[in-house]
């Protein structure tokens, strides 16, 4: 029986109630589509990344508004000169260039008063296990006080003005992307961590880390949707200062 079950099955046929019964064997009529002038999954997964929208209209669509968190007392000097550097301040104020362990007040005629950051969340012990052999802690400092930031994400605005309250009165400032790119044009860089913090992620930066634009779009993709961007963290400029409309979002004292 068992030898006959076998044999009817592979002739087309099942066995039930004592009798033999014919089965429809679709999967031998299916026929293979015709993969002539189809390309295949790699080729066409290529083919749809190379129809993304320009740099720019990508970057406006996703994220219309920038973010930027500072110290109230900095509001009148933005309102009057724009956003500065911290290089571009303390050069105003002659004042020394280094890691700053606690947030530092400025102050030159003319220019008024300013506070910089601390950065006591990238210590130099922790920045240095980050950086490569040839980038010293130094060099990073120099160059984040380079660019000014502005955060593409709200929410981590939000955290790092709720950390600062407690210690100083901060504002959260509102800008939009468009204004920027206008303003600065090809110089704006996307950097995908906070360059200003460490972290547990200890995450490895270097001068690469500040990406144009046009290079984020065309290799700053994930590893499984390449037509899909990553998100970026920061948009930073490197000049010494920006003069676009902000809105305040909150300030507190």
């Amino acid at each position: 029986h068992l030898h006959l079950r076998r044999t009817s099955r592979a002739l087309g046929w099942r066995q039930g109630a004592g009798r033999l019964y014919p089965v429809e064997r679709r999967h031998r009529e299916r026929r293979r589509p015709d993969r002539g002038h189809r390309p295949c999954a790699r080729r066409a997964h290529a083919s749809r990344g190379a129809v993304m929208p320009t740099t720019t209209a990508w970057l406006l669509d996703k994220y219309p508004s920038v973010y930027h968190v500072t110290y109230t007392s900095n509001l009148p000097g933005i309102r009057l000169n724009g956003f500065r550097s911290a290089n571009a301040l303390k050069r105003l104020a002659r004042s020394a260039s280094g890691f700053r362990a606690e947030s530092a007040p400025l102050f030159r005629k003319g220019l008024g008063y300013a506070t910089l950051r601390d950065q006591g969340r990238m210590p130099p012990k922790s920045l240095r296990e980050c950086l490569p052999i040839n980038l010293s802690t130094d060099d990073w400092y120099q160059l984040v006080d380079d660019h000014i930031f502005f955060f593409f994400d709200e929410q981590k605005a939000e955290e790092l003005f709720e950390k600062y309250i407690k210690l100083a009165p901060q504002s959260l400032l509102a800008a939009q992307t468009r204004d920027v790119l206008s303003a600065v044009g090809p110089s704006v860089r996307l950097t995908p961590i906070n360059t200003g913090a460490v972290g547990r992620a200890r995450a490895k930066r270097d001068a690469d880390t500040f990406h144009p634009l046009d290079k984020w779009i065309r290799e700053g993709f994930t590893d499984r949707i390449r037509t899909r961007p990553k998100a970026p963290v920061e948009l930073a400029v490197r000049l010494d200062s920006l003069r676009i409309d902000f809105s305040v979002r909150d300030s507190r004292p």
